[in-house]
C-alpha cells in the first residue's frame, strides 16, 4: 500500500510540474497547477519554520536549527521557482 501511494503521489506531483512547465499546456490549466505547486511547497516550508518557533521553549539550538533549515528551503525555493517560470530559455542553444 506505501509503495502504491507513494507512485501515486508521484505520479500527480511530477506529472502537475512537468504539465505546468509546458508551453503547449493551455493557461487555464497551467496556473491552477502552478499555484498548487506553490501553495504545497510554501505550506512545508512555513510548517518546518513554525516548528522551529514552537520548538523555541524546549530546545533553543534545535529550534535554531529548524528555523534555519526552514528560512534556507524558503529561499532556495522561491529562487528556483523564479529560474523555472520567469527566465527566458533560449531554446536553440545546445551543448551549453
Amino acid at each position: 500500500m506505501e509503495i502504491l501511494m507513494e507512485l501515486l503521489f508521484e505520479l500527480i506531483f511530477e506529472g502537475g510540474f512537468e504539465l505546468s512547465k509546458s508551453k503547449k499546456v493551455p493557461k487555464w490549466i497551467r496556473y491552477p497547477l502552478i499555484c498548487l505547486i506553490l501553495l504545497g511547497f510554501i505550506l512545508i516550508f512555513l510548517l518546518i519554520i513554525l516548528v522551529g518557533v514552537l520548538m523555541l521553549k524546549e530546545n533553543i539550538w534545535v529550534s535554531l536549527l529548524m528555523f534555519g533549515i526552514g528560512i534556507f528551503f524558503l529561499y532556495s525555493g522561491i529562487k528556483e521557482f523564479r529560474k523555472v517560470y520567469f527566465e527566458k530559455k533560449d531554446e536553440n542553444k545546445v551543448g551549453e
